[in-house]
């Protein structure tokens, strides 16, 4: 890796791959709502994906990785009714409402950080996380949260060695063998006051 650029937003150009990075990284969690149809599932979270809720990582210029906050997906009756079918519409709120975990007041909430497995152990889910706090910082939060599931441990090793303790958790259960996971974990890091002169 030789030069990692972390920029909100993402053009339309990159909107289906910004899909495929999500859809990578999450696919367990979203496969109850969009179905095991990775093509169809993609096309429909590109037509969704809102670019002021994602965080893009570039590695020379190509996109590597992403930050996801809540809200990502619009899922108002106009935009569903212009990107999907009324049935599907329906499936996809009802797949994503068991995963709805809304955040304590004054905190950073991060969706999901989605890296490009040929790109994984460069650093980038790293780089992500702190572009994240750094932000939490600036805007004065009481600390950035995130959601770590039982069946991606190593995640939770990275949001571990950042900094970011268990809060609580719970179970989806008996739902688990449809997301892919049984028991989720809050996890959350404090953020410190803004450094002088901020």
């Amino acid at each position: 890796m030789t030069e990692l650029v972390l920029q909100a937003g993402f053009t339309e150009a990159e909107r289906v791959q910004v899909a495929r990075l999500f859809w990578t990284g999450f696919a367990p969690k979203l496969l109850p709502a969009f179905g095991s149809d990775a093509e169809r599932g993609c096309a429909d979270l590109a037509r969704l994906m809102r670019p002021e809720r994602v965080t893009c990582a570039r590695v020379d210029g190509a996109l590597a990785g992403i930050c996801v906050t809540p809200g990502v997906l619009a899922l108002d009756r106009a935009s569903l009714r212009r990107a999907v079918r009324p049935l599907r519409a329906a499936r996809i709120l009802a797949g994503l409402a068991l995963l709805d975990q809304p955040p304590p007041p004054n905190t950073l909430m991060i969706e999901a950080i989605c890296v490009d497995p040929a790109r994984r152990g460069l650093g980038i889910g790293t780089g992500l996380l702190r572009n994240a706090f750094e932000t939490a910082q600036r805007q004065r939060r009481r600390a950035v949260r995130l959601i770590v599931v039982d069946s991606n441990p190593r995640a939770a090793a990275l949001y571990r060695r950042e900094g970011f303790v268990p809060v609580g958790g719970g179970s989806v259960r008996p739902f688990g063998r449809w997301y892919g996971f049984e028991r989720w974990t809050a996890m959350e890091r404090p953020v410190p006051g803004p450094p002088s002169g901020a």
